[in-house]
């Protein structure tokens, strides 16, 4: 999932993707979404069949489409995604937006986020090209303001391409020496609640993420003043704070620990983050639901909550390949 201001990019899977073919709305509601019957009524149908018979090849994750869901209603307004062309490391985006929403700067702000993952996460790729009909005004302006640069005009097409050197570009203003503050468990370090390292795969996913970066260790419950091992944390919404399974308020040390991670960020000169998924401190897109049963809720740990708030453009990663993004 990647999360912008006001979206949320989701991949599709076999089923919804079937769903879009029969315009099954079920489906799309049991999953939480709330179709737009007018997208169901563009060609969705055809393009999803058309990523079906993709996969049935044995297609290439890279190139399988996304959702466009306004964040705050769930309601799935358009797709996005990208085809294989016949040049090497080259992809073609394509994207598509709900009449009712067009106009509105959703497309761009979906085109920019889906294009800086796929650079993060396919360090081979080359370039992204948009061929845009040239009597689609819109289009044109929806593929500039992403960031994307003419580069051809041929027939009734312009084409359009965002290059390696274009996100280099960007991501040297992210981060100009070249640094991702990372979540220590991530990268080793003893510093779990339970002082167990995390599994060997996730250890490994973590390594591939931006194998060039320089990963610095940080972890915002120690930097707060908490111990390891330790009793584990969740937030409990009722009372708004940072408790422990012994029933201690921790909140104080969540909140330093926080404004440690920035202080860092701030001088290491960096607005990239790779943080722990579910944390309490660390959790960028679910958090346990403070019943300490186990039960994952859509939310935020204190660290990224500040994050957010204080910097006017990040990006954090989690393990799983999450992204929230603003740039």
């Amino acid at each position: 999932m990647i999360i912008t201001e006001r979206l949320k990019l989701m991949p599709f899977n076999q089923a919804l993707l079937e769903a879009a073919v029969l315009s099954d709305e079920k489906v799309f509601e049991e999953s939480g979404l709330k179709p737009n019957t007018k997208w169901f009524a563009s060609d969705i149908r055809t393009r999803a069949n058309g990523f079906l018979s993709l996969m049935a090849l044995g297609g290439k994750d890279e190139v399988l489409p996304w959702m466009i869901v306004l964040k705050n209603s769930n309601e799935v307004i358009g797709d996005i995604g990208f085809l294989t062309t016949a040049e090497e490391a080259i992809l073609e985006i394509g994207y598509g937006v709900s009449k009712p929403y067009r106009r509105k700067h959703y497309a761009s702000e979906a085109i920019r986020a889906l294009t800086f993952y796929q650079y993060i996460n396919h360090p081979t790729l080359h370039g992204i090209r948009a061929n845009v009909e040239k009597v689609n005004e819109a289009s044109h302006h929806c593929i500039t303001a992403a960031g994307y640069k003419e580069t051809a005009c041929e027939g009734h097409l312009k084409t359009y391409r965002f290059d390696k050197h274009d996100f280099e570009r960007w991501y040297r203003q992210m981060s100009p020496n070249g640094i991702v503050l990372a979540s220590a468990c991530l990268l080793d370090y003893t510093v779990r609640y339970s002082a167990e390292p995390l599994p060997n795969a996730v250890l490994a996913s973590t390594t591939d993420l931006m194998a060039d970066a320089v990963k610095v260790p940080c972890c915002p419950e120690q930097l707060g003043g908490l111990s390891t091992p330790r009793s584990p944390v969740e937030f409990l919404p009722a009372v708004s704070r940072y408790i422990n399974q012994a029933g201690e308020d921790v909140s104080d040390a969540f909140e330093r620990g926080a404004q440690m991670v920035i202080k860092m960020a701030e001088q290491l000169e960096t607005h990239f983050f790779m943080l722990k998924q579910s944390s309490p401190s660390c959790g960028s897109v679910n958090v346990y639901d403070g019943t300490f049963s186990g039960r994952k809720i859509s939310g935020s740990g204190c660290t990224v909550k500040k994050i957010m708030m204080h910097f006017e453009k990040y990006i954090i990663m989690d393990e799983n390949g999450h992204m929230i993004f603003k740039a």
